[in-house]
Parts: C-alpha cells; sequence; structure tokens
C-alpha cells in the first residue's frame, strides 16, 4: 500500500511542479506581476531580497523544477518499493500439491508395544 501511495502522491507532486513550470505568468507571494514590478522578499518582517521581473521568473522555474524532481524522486520510491515487493512475492516457496510432491513417506515408526494389536483385546467385543 506505501507504494501505490508514493506512486499517486510523487506524481501529483510532479504534475504541480508541471503546471507551475508551464505557467506564462510570474508570481510574487501568490500575486502576479508585470513587467518592470519588483519582488520583495521578507523573513520576520526584515526585507531579505529583492528580485526584478526576469528574476522573479528564473526563481519560480527553479522551484517548479525542484518540486517536479522531488515528485520524481517520490514516484520511482513507490515504484521501486512496488517491484522489490512483488519480487519477494514471487520467490516464496511454492506450496506443494498433491501427494506426489511430497516424495516417499517416512514409514511408520515402531508402536511400543512391538507387534500388539490396537485396541488392545479385552476381551469385550463392541456393542
Amino acid at each position: 500500500m506505501a507504494g501505490v501511495a508514493g506512486v499517486f502522491f510523487g506524481g501529483l507532486v510532479l504534475l504541480g511542479g508541471w503546471n507551475e513550470l508551464n505557467k506564462e505568468s510570474v508570481d510574487c507571494g501568490g500575486k502576479k506581476m508585470l513587467q518592470g514590478d519588483r519582488c520583495v522578499s521578507t523573513t520576520n518582517g526584515h526585507r531579505t531580497g529583492e528580485n526584478g521581473y526576469d528574476e522573479q521568473r528564473s526563481d519560480n522555474h527553479l522551484e517548479a523544477a525542484l518540486t517536479m524532481g522531488g515528485g520524481a524522486a517520490v514516484a520511482c520510491g513507490g515504484l521501486l518499493y512496488l517491484g522489490f515487493v512483488v519480487y519477494q512475492a514471487g520467490k516464496a516457496a511454492p506450496l506443494p500439491v498433491g501427494p506426489s510432491s511430497y516424495g516417499a513417506l517416512p514409514p511408520f515408526p515402531p508402536s511400543p508395544g512391538g507387534d500388539a494389536p490396537y485396541p488392545p483385546d479385552d476381551g469385550r467385543r463392541p456393542q
């Protein structure tokens, strides 16, 4: 089940990255940028960077490519896990079918009473 989930979620992340990579617009914090706009990055209220339109487009493409790579890695890991599970299931020894597949059966061990009949004849007859 884990392999199927890995393939599924890895595929979703891969498709999300592909969608982001093929966008025509450039986003800055979820807002569409226009040519000449500046994207200002802040962390804890402090200005940490500023990108122009072309720089932000490059950053968006890099993030999308990394997202696609991560999704592909998760999906491939899921496929490898599924392949391993199927391989291990195929390696299990098949169960014998029919009496001939067991080979010759060993002889019964000698009874403790030697050749005495079983059940012992105590003189009573079954009714």
